[in-house]
């Protein structure tokens, strides 16, 4: 918990939030403790649980979460001969960003990862006898991703 004074704005900071407590200007040679007290929203801020968002859960529950640079998985693929898993990684990367489960896959974005429309088109076919995904195929335009 931080207390900054000296004519500024009195802030809390329990965890990561910030709240503001008091913003009257105090004099150096005058103590009032009752102009430390906290507003009735901030108070009852600090009671309260954690959104499941705060505790980090995201879209996809609160499992295992692995947090990896694009250039070493790319590098990775390259090195172990397999591309196909940047596939996946990327529906995954892209169904977050969007915050959606149905995404359109691009050979153009894939193709910036080292992918082409061929290798694309097997590792859906292979992600979709998984059943890890559903994909709309549509003639000359990209196919349409869902993730299960």
């Amino acid at each position: 918990m931080t207390i900054c004074m000296r004519g500024r704005p009195v802030y809390l900071r329990i965890g990561r939030s910030k709240l503001k407590a008091h913003s009257h200007r105090m004099d150096d040679d005058t103590f009032d403790p009752a102009r430390l007290r906290l507003s009735t929203e901030a108070a009852a801020s600090i009671g309260k649980k954690p959104s499941d968002k705060q505790k980090g859960r995201h879209l996809r529950g609160d499992g295992p979460f692995v947090q990896l640079q694009l250039e070493g998985l790319v590098a990775a693929s390259k090195a172990l001969g397999s591309s196909m898993l940047l596939v996946w990684i990327h529906l995954q990367h892209r169904a977050w960003a969007e915050k959606k489960r149905t995404v359109a896959v691009t050979s153009q974005a894939l193709g910036e990862l080292g992918v082409d429309r061929g290798m694309k088109h097997r590792a859906l076919r292979l992600l979709e006898e998984a059943g890890l995904v559903s994909v709309e195929w549509r003639k000359r335009r990209n196919p349409l991703v869902t993730l299960l």
